[in-house]
């Protein structure tokens, strides 16, 4: 009986906010390299084409001049140079977490994709939640409870 009180009481003790704050920074890595290889594949959160370059000069420029570039023909993907992607960060924020840039063009990229919301997160195809974060969040969870 006394190893179910204890149980018990560890499953009390459990913050799964925290535990999950802290699942997400130990995978923060692949959240983000997940997160960029959409941006460069020219995928939106949502797994709609971020949009479309107005000007045909540049999107001739853009796929035959920029090596990391695999989005469709004429679709942006927020690549160049890199900056952008090499600037990414999250952070935890009172709910989740935050995923931005620190890249001077962040308010720019985000108003040509209608909105951050579109930019930064990932979309429904992705592993992260599952083969990523899950076993990290598995692990954390066993080890609180002591299994």
């Amino acid at each position: 009986m006394t190893d179910l009180r204890d149980f018990a009481n560890r499953l009390k003790g459990i913050n799964l906010k925290d535990i999950l704050n802290d699942s997400v920074m130990e995978t923060k890595d692949s959240l983000l390299g997940e997160n960029k290889m959409q941006l460069l594949f020219g995928e939106a959160v949502d797994g709609s084409d971020l949009g479309y370059y107005e000007d045909p000069e540049y999107a001739k420029f853009k796929a035959n001049h920029t090596s990391q570039y695999h989005a469709p023909y004429g679709v942006y993907n927020f690549d160049l140079y890199g900056d952008f992607q090499d600037s990414m960060y999250i952070s935890p924020a009172l709910i989740g977490f935050d995923i931005g840039s620190k890249n001077s063009k962040e308010k720019q990229l985000e108003k040509l994709a209608d909105g951050s919301s579109r930019v930064f997160g990932l979309n429904k195809n992705s592993d992260y939640p599952t083969e990523i974060l899950k076993p990290v969040l598995l692990r954390r969870i066993r080890s609180h409870l002591g299994i």
